[in-house]
């Protein structure tokens, strides 16, 4: 692809993949569903293990597939458009959009299904062995979120032993980072054994 002007592409890209993280869609299906206070519940969290807790599997289900999909276009079509080694980084201002969505007062959830949406699009390998690390730990522990910090830690390790570019481990990297950090009140719980279990019911939040 002929780019005239570089820095004006990967700035729009940047924008869009912003854009496209900040439609948090289990605000959306809480509204639709009649769900009105998803942060006062469960975990307060405005993201799809918490939709699970307080409205069940079949609304939490399909909003974390479209939450997988959302992020796998969005990488998808930055190889469609741009140069292929740009697309990778995008999964990090398509992460902070998860994180601090425009459209929802940039109170965002933790931003686990837009990684792995993302990673999917990035790497196939090395999505498929961090699944493997989420399955086997919350298989063990019964706890979505030590699956979580164990998958998305896991990406940079597998980066490097399939020796993936220079982006897509930093990309990794980084993401891994931020997860880790707004996972920090779930490592509290972890460390003093509150952290709700799958499958567990949600209590309001006082």
């Amino acid at each position: 692809m002929d780019i005239q002007n570089p820095l004006l592409l990967v700035s729009g890209l940047a924008l869009a993949a912003y854009m496209i993280g900040s439609i948090n869609l289990s605000v959306i299906a809480s509204k639709r569903f009649g769900i009105h206070h998803l942060r006062q519940n469960g975990s307060g969290n405005p993201g799809a293990t918490n939709l699970l807790r307080v409205a069940g599997w079949r609304v939490a289900f399909p909003v974390l597939l479209l939450d997988l999909g959302k992020a796998f276009g969005a990488i998808w079509l930055a190889h469609l458009v741009a140069l292929p080694q740009l697309a990778p980084m995008l999964a990090l201002p398509l992460l902070l959009g998860n994180l601090y969505p425009v459209f929802h007062q940039f109170k965002g959830g933790k931003g686990v299904a837009a990684t792995v949406g993302a990673f999917l699009a990035i790497d196939f390998k090395i999505m498929l062995l961090g699944g493997a690390v989420f399955f086997a730990v919350v298989g063990i522990s019964r706890r979505v979120s030590l699956g979580s910090i164990c998958m998305v830690a896991s990406y940079t390790l597998w980066a490097w032993l399939f020796s993936a570019p220079v982006n897509t481990l930093v990309t990794a990297f980084t993401v891994a980072v931020v997860i880790v950090i707004t996972h920090r009140t779930n490592i509290a719980r972890l460390k003093n054994g509150q952290e709700p279990k799958l499958g567990q019911k949600a209590k309001e939040r006082s």
